[in-house]
């Protein structure tokens, strides 16, 4: 009834179509990912390099990305870069169907798909706000959500199953998905609106938004904390998968895995709609950071694939209780006119160590064996718990309604670089 009420656009619906093809297609690959690594070189080390070199062009991107996704047409963009996208995908599920496949040909392909997939990924999201109106925009967020949930939950056993059947299925199946999005963002009729003036001074227009997170505290604070759990749980997670793995767990089952994530994330959903208004949010996220990290450190515990679905599942319970409270207050407190900037400087920072994940987790799961290396990376979230607590930048945001107030020193720093950066 709701989406009725609001009469949503059916530019949001041909948006919602393709992403949602796309979600799905991107959740079957991402699956396959260190099982195809693992399969083609037969080593932890080495699908740990092929994974860190995925991250390192994600983050590389980064910043690019929010000043592609606010200074040119986000519909062309995602059109063009999609579709080499799907290309690129396509060209890699042929290596691998061949047997012609290799490192180089790994490391150097998910490099290039990571970049191209990170700046059509901004520019999508960003193409929302062009689409729906702000009365409407809550209902698209809630529509997103569960579209996100659902993908994930069928994405992984696909993915698994589909890699049992060929190795190269997923990258296929993620390459045709590409192309519908490309289709469907073809029929988008909507407003660009008046693109802003380009700053001759290319620098601050990148660098725009690292200023800001730079100079206040609270993003400071946030990003520093969530790259020591980024690194430790991207590396946690994938040392379990290639362990997995390595014991000959069928696919599908290893599939179940990213399943627990979205299955947690959903019993979690209600709980965080029931705290955010009544714990303040600074407390919030410490307590789901807590959760996060007794979920991942139960996981030395066993090996058995159950009980890893299972703890997964208990640390993603946390997820909408964190990201509710994190992106709740940086969409109140950050000007309209800088979010797709400063989003993507605090993602960059937040993943800054990320790409040293994967191949920590290879090469310690080689070194040491799956319990030492979650205990390793368990302790480097009690560092990042510790510092939660002790920032007061994070600890004392309030609850939501005086979110307002607590933020105004965030629009002061943007204010002050309005004159430098202007922006959508």
């Amino acid at each position: 009834m709701g989406i009725l009420k609001n009469k949503m656009p059916k530019d949001y619906y041909l948006w919602f179509t393709g992403g949602t093809v796309f979600s799905l297609g991107s959740s079957i690959e991402q699956t396959a990912v260190p099982l195809v690594a693992f399969a083609v070189t037969q080593s932890t080390k080495t699908a740990g390099v092929i994974s860190m070199a995925v991250s390192i062009g994600c983050l590389i991107a980064m910043i690019p990305s929010g000043v592609v996704a606010d200074y040119y047409d986000r519909r062309k963009t995602i059109m063009v870069l999609g579709a080499l996208d799907a290309i690129i995908a396509f060209i890699l599920a042929a290596l691998i169907y061949t047997e012609k496949a290799n490192l180089i040909w790994l490391v150097v392909l998910g490099f290039i798909a990571a970049v191209i997939g990170t700046v059509v990924g901004v520019a999508n999201n960003a193409l929302l706000k062009n689409i729906v109106s702000t009365e409407q925009f809550p209902t698209a967020m809630s529509l997103n959500e569960g579209r996100s949930a659902a993908v994930s939950i069928i994405g992984g056993p696909i993915g698994g199953a589909l890699f049992a059947l060929s190795h190269a299925l997923p990258s296929a199946v993620y390459s045709f998905s590409a192309l519908i999005r490309v289709f469907t963002t073809k029929f988008i009729k909507r407003s660009e609106g008046t693109a802003p003036r380009i700053d001759n001074n290319h620098i601050k227009m990148l660098t725009a938004g690292l200023h800001i997170v730079v100079k206040e505290p609270f993003l400071r604070s946030l990003t520093i904390i969530a790259a020591l759990l980024n690194f430790a749980g991207g590396a946690i997670f994938l040392a379990v998968i290639l362990d997995l793995q390595q014991r000959h767990t069928p696919p599908a089952l290893i599939g179940a895995i990213f399943t627990a994530i979205s299955v947690g994330a959903l019993v979690g959903a209600p709980l965080a709609g029931f705290l955010l208004h009544r714990v303040p949010t600074g407390k919030l996220i410490v307590l789901g950071f807590v959760v996060e990290a007794i979920g991942m450190a139960l996981l030395a515990v066993s090996s058995n694939v159950f009980w890893v679905v299972g703890c997964i599942a208990v640390a993603c319970i946390a997820l909408p209780c964190i990201n509710g409270s994190v992106e709740g207050f940086l969409m109140a407190s950050v000007p309209s006119e800088f979010q797709g900037r400063v989003g993507s400087a605090v993602s960059f920072v937040a993943l800054a160590i990320a790409p040293l994940a994967p191949l920590a987790a290879g090469f310690l799961l080689a070194g040491c064996g799956r319990e030492w290396t979650i205990l390793i990376n368990s302790f480097v979230f009690v560092i990042a718990l510790a510092l939660a607590v002790g920032m007061r930048a994070v600890r004392s945001i309030p609850l939501p309604e005086k979110w307002d107030e607590h933020a105004s020193s965030i629009r002061e720093h943007c204010e002050a670089l309005s004159g430098n950066s202007s922006a959508r």
